[in-house]
């Protein structure tokens, strides 16, 4: 009888040993998929952020273009005057401030 003892407690202790170790490599599989998650979002971040500068450096020249054909209304040229009156009717407006953005796009 203490034999049968002995292999319950040896069986007992394999039982704890594979759980845990069950257990560790769902963890490290968990941190590896976490790893390649990481490294996927840092390339749509990088991704992203060449985009951005484009769209900054886009949105700088259409600024200079509108604030350009202001100029040119508010000197008298009647084709810049159309172009200001065309894109006001459409919502557009051009602000004489220096910051980004000049020609805000309607809101509702």
């Amino acid at each position: 009888m203490a034999e049968t003892g002995q292999d319950d407690q040896a069986s007992g202790s394999i039982g704890i040993i594979l759980t845990a170790s069950a257990l560790v490599l769902i963890l490290a599989s968990n941190l590896i998929d976490i790893g390649r998650f990481h490294t996927s979002l840092e390339k749509a971040t990088a991704q992203q952020e060449t985009t951005l500068v484009s769209t900054r450096k886009a949105e700088a020249q259409l600024d200079s273009l509108a604030k350009g054909v202001q100029a040119l209304a508010a000197a008298g040229n009647p084709n810049a005057r159309a172009i200001v009156d065309a894109l006001a009717r459409s919502g557009v407006q051009i602000s004489a401030q220096g910051n980004s953005g000049a020609a805000n796009p309607p809101t509702g």
